[in-house]
């Protein structure tokens, strides 16, 4: 190999790492883990291996650029404590019976649900609501949804009919306004939902909305 190309497998290198460790950080702190927690987080999630000074630079760091978030994690902890439970937005309700454990871990382990659980059980619910719809909506001969991974929705179209329902698709799952009239509720982050199209699962490359009205 080359001195250009080893630096440049050497800086691919360095760039997965660096972008395990930002998921590893994004996806542990803003649910409220501890320094001591995250560091079995990134090394069991990610095989990223970090010292508890390292972790605990890197949560000071993390809420610097995101101080909104102490003041949310404390308000849910504060919720957890007094009701035993917590509310999503639109209504779902995860009960902590944990909460009132005297095992200090236990109890924290509950307090991360506390802050864990309106987040993801409203994207949960979210991409179901939308799946409902696009179901009553779709006509099967052209277009129908096939399966569910995480925060994704499978479907298989008609390859004459992908310019048509890619849209209808996309608008249903960003549509906050039936969200808001359904379950009376305002939800202010913008949700997007990016589409990709292909033959095999994994393989798709990303679709505009430009590809509507060229096709």
């Amino acid at each position: 190999m080359s001195q250009v190309g080893a630096r440049v497998a050497e800086e691919i290198k360095e760039w997965k790492e660096l972008r395990k460790r930002a998921k590893a950080i994004g996806f542990g702190y803003i649910y409220g883990m501890g320094a001591k927690k995250f560091k079995d987080y990134a090394f069991d999630s990610y095989g990223v291996t970090v010292s508890i000074e390292e972790a605990e630079r890197d949560r000071a760091l993390f809420f610097e650029d995101y101080p909104a978030l102490r003041p949310w994690h404390d308000r849910q902890r504060r919720l957890a404590q007094r009701y035993h439970r917590v509310v999503s937005p639109i209504g779902r309700i995860r009960h902590l019976p944990d909460i009132m454990s005297q095992d200090k871990d236990v109890q924290a382990e509950a307090e991360r649900q506390a802050i864990n659980s309106p987040v993801q059980s409203l994207a949960s619910d979210l991409m179901l609501f939308a799946l409902v719809r696009l179901h009553a909506l779709m006509d099967p001969s052209e277009a129908r949804i096939v399966g569910s991974v995480h925060d994704s929705l499978l479907f298989v179209i008609r390859d004459d009919r992908v310019a048509y329902w890619a849209p209808i698709i996309k608008s249903t799952m960003e549509d906050m306004e039936t969200v808001e009239r359904t379950f009376h509720t305002g939800i202010t982050v913008p949700i997007i939902a990016d589409i990709e199209t292909g033959t095999h699962w994994g393989e798709g490359v990303p679709w505009k909305e430009t590809d509507a009205t060229t096709a």
